[in-house]
């Protein structure tokens, strides 16, 4: 069994980016920031490839979505957001969970 070497990419050509999407239809290459469209499925967001139209992968929407040209900084300030919020958005849902079964009819208990 023997593998293909890697193809080695031109030597003027830019570094790749970590966050860079690849179309496997067309192969075409941009950062996850770069010129994918997006396209809303309720929760999740595809990216679909601007030459092809190939949707090249889903993502949860909202904030966890890579805004262009933010700093490490203010990412890491979203993200200490959400931890810190998250919580009391779970226990106010289950609270409201739990009112609205006090408030059901009652099924056979005294």
């Amino acid at each position: 069994m023997s593998r293909d070497p890697p193809q080695s990419r031109d030597a003027d050509a830019p570094p790749r980016r970590k966050a860079t999407l690849f179309c496997p239809s067309c192969d075409h290459e941009s950062p996850i920031t770069g010129d994918w469209r997006r396209r809303d499925r309720g929760d999740r967001t595809a990216y679909v490839c601007p030459t092809c139209g190939t949707a090249v992968t889903e993502r949860p929407a909202g904030g966890d979505a890579p805004v262009a040209g933010e700093t490490p900084t203010a990412r890491a300030a979203r993200a200490w957001g959400r931890l810190v919020t998250t919580p009391f958005r779970v226990l106010r849902v289950a609270a409201e969970a739990g009112t609205a079964g006090l408030s059901g009819s009652n099924d056979g208990c005294a």
